[in-house]
C-alpha cells in the first residue's frame, strides 16, 4: 500500500489496516485516521505518535500492559511471526545459552516486579549482545522516566510496522 491509498481509506478500512500498529489498539488507529491526509509514511507515523502522546498517563499504562514484553520473546515455545524470528536472530535472542536465558529472565522478572508492567524493547534496533546492559540501565530509572522510555519503545515498534506496511 502507498500513502495515497492510505489517505483514501475509510475510517473502518484504516482501522482494519492499522489497528494492530499499536497492539490491540484500534481506537488509536481510529483517532489517527482523523489526522489525514498524510504526505508520507513519516507523517503517518508522527500522527500515530501524537495520538498516543496526548493520552493520559492511565491510558498510556493501559497501552503498555497490552504488550507481552520481553517475557514473550523469551518463551521458547512461542509461535512467532516471520519478522519476529528474524529479529530474534539479529539480536541474538535465539542463540542465548541456558545461563544467559536465565539471567535475562531474572532481569525481566526484577523489572516487572519494580514497575508492574512488561519490559518492552524494540529489538529491531538493538545491537547484538547489548540486551542485558540495556535492561540493567532501564531497571535503574524512576517510574515516570521508564514509562516515557517504554512508550518510546512502543513507538519504535510501531514505526517498524508502518515501514513494513507502506511502500514509498
Amino acid at each position: 500500500m502507498n500513502i495515497g491509498q492510505v489517505n483514501e481509506l475509510s475510517a473502518l478500512k484504516f482501522v482494519d489496516a492499522f489497528g494492530s500498529v499499536y497492539k490491540n489498539s484500534p481506537t488509536i488507529a481510529h483517532e489517527t485516521h482523523k489526522r489525514r491526509p498524510f504526505r508520507n509514511k513519516n507523517e503517518l507515523f508522527e500522527a500515530f505518535v501524537r495520538t498516543v502522546d496526548k493520552h493520559s498517563p492511565a491510558r498510556k499504562l493501559e497501552l503498555i500492559r497490552k504488550y507481552d514484553g520481553l517475557a514473550g520473546e523469551l518463551t521458547e515455545t512461542k509461535t512467532l511471526l516471520p519478522a519476529s524470528t528474524v529479529t530474534k536472530k539479529e539480536t541474538g535472542l535465539n542463540a542465548l545459552n541456558k545461563d544467559q536465558r536465565a539471567a535475562l529472565r531474572e532481569l525481566n522478572d526484577a523489572y516487572t516486579a519494580k514497575f508492574l508492567f512488561p519490559l518492552i524493547i524494540c529489538t529491531n534496533e538493538l545491537k547484538k549482545g547489548h540486551l542485558l546492559s540495556v535492561i540493567k540501565k532501564r531497571i535503574e530509572q524512576d517510574e515516570s522516566r521508564e514509562i516515557r522510555e517504554t512508550i518510546e519503545q512502543i513507538h519504535r515498534i510501531a514505526w517498524h510496522r508502518i515501514n513494513d506496511m507502506i511502500k514509498d
